[in-house]
C-alpha cells in the first residue's frame, strides 16, 4: 500500500496546482488547508466546550489540532471561512425557528449529543459528541 501524503505534501502539491488561480483569486488560499498554531488550536477547542458545556471526542480534537477549521473548505464542506469557527459553531447549532438543523422535533434545543461542525448547502456535518 503506498504511504499517504503528509500535511506539508499536500499544501505543496496544491499550492503549484493552482499557482495561477491563487495569483489572480488570492482568496482561493482558504481551499489550500493550513495547519493552526497550536496554542490558537487549544484555545478554539476550549472554547467550544466551554459554550457548548460538553467534551469533544478526542479525534475532533486532533483533527483541529492539525487543521485550521476556521479558514477550511473541504469539497463543498465549509468549516469556516472567514477566521472565526467559533461563531460559525454557534450560527450553526443555534436554536433559530424553522432553521433548525435537528428538524421538525418538538425539542427547542440542540440534541445535547450532536454538534454541527460543517454545512455544505443542503448538508450538515454531524459530530457525535
Amino acid at each position: 500500500m503506498p504511504d499517504l501524503l503528509s500535511f506539508s505534501e499536500i499544501q505543496q502539491q496544491m499550492r503549484v496546482h493552482w499557482a495561477d488561480a491563487l495569483t489572480k483569486f488570492p482568496e482561493f488560499e482558504v481551499y489550500i488547508p493550513s495547519a493552526p498554531r497550536q496554542e490558537a488550536a487549544i484555545r478554539l477547542l476550549d472554547s467550544i466546550e466551554s459554550e457548548f458545556e460538553s467534551r469533544l471526542p478526542l479525534s475532533f480534537r486532533e483533527a483541529a489540532s492539525q487543521w485550521d477549521l476556521s479558514r477550511l473548505e473541504l469539497g463543498c464542506f465549509g468549516f469556516a471561512t472567514d477566521g472565526d469557527y467559533l461563531a460559525r459553531l454557534l450560527q450553526l447549532n443555534a436554536a433559530i425557528p424553522g432553521l433548525e438543523w435537528w428538524g421538525d422535533r418538538d425539542e427547542p434545543a440542540r440534541p445535547a449529543d450532536l454538534l454541527a461542525i460543517a454545512h455544505g448547502d443542503p448538508f450538515m456535518v454531524l459530530l457525535d459528541m
